[in-house]
């Protein structure tokens, strides 16, 4: 929501040439020069446990089912039928940084949907993630000892349909799941990448910080 009306307050040029000042130049510059090192020294430990507790709050991990009727919705239920998946390509949805499953999926148009279940007969689960006080490798580990524990003897096969930071953790999955949780029987045959930073992302670099805090 915030992101929204500063663009449209871009869009209309309310403030940008208050952007611009001259405090506004020297401001950016001492922030990134001598603030931003000063902070990821003394207060990171501080900041991540603080960020990690408003995730947690906000945010759930966990894998739930995906169906036409429940993928615009929260489900705070974990996915139960691993028998149905036992051996069968099925379809996992991987969302992105700050997001959810039912955010990602909010504007597909149903058919496209029911189009999917359909090919997949129903076999379609999503992986609701915590994406910024856990790493790509938390993500998939989770991911694969969630198998592991629930679904211990079974063989999944996965198609991935991911977005943004959730293309990362599809490649972690399937370029070094055997190496993470050994010993399951979990493939992933497909990754459907929709907006993923493949070749990495400027909100990764802390040089971009001050024109991350611009935007």
């Amino acid at each position: 929501t915030r992101t929204d009306a500063a663009l449209q307050s871009l869009r209309a040029n309310r403030i940008g040439p208050r952007m611009r000042g001259p405090i506004t130049k020297w401001g950016r510059k001492i922030f990134k020069v001598l603030v931003l090192p000063a902070l990821d020294a003394l207060a990171g430990p501080a900041v991540e446990a603080i960020v990690g507790a408003i995730e947690r709050k906000h945010r759930q991990e966990l894998i739930r089912g995906l169906t036409p009727e429940n993928y615009r919705m929260k489900v705070g239920t974990p996915f139960v039928d691993w028998r149905a998946l036992d051996g069968q390509r099925s379809l996992l949805v991987v969302h992105g940084i700050f997001s959810t499953t039912e955010g990602v999926l909010s504007q597909l148009p149903e058919p496209a949907m029911r189009e999917l279940a359909a090919h997949y007969g129903g076999r379609m689960i999503a992986f609701d993630q915590q994406t910024v006080s856990r790493s790509t490798e938390q993500n998939a580990r989770f991911f694969l000892e969630t198998l592991q524990r629930e679904a211990a003897g079974r063989k999944f096969e996965f198609d991935i349909l991911c977005h943004s930071r959730g293309g990362i953790v599809a490649r972690t999955l399937a370029e070094r799941g055997a190496a993470l949780v050994p010993g399951l029987k979990c493939d992933f045959r497909k990754v459907f990448f929709v907006a993923a930073p493949n070749n990495g992302s400027v909100l990764a670099d802390p040089d971009h910080m001050v024109e991350m805090i611009d935007v």
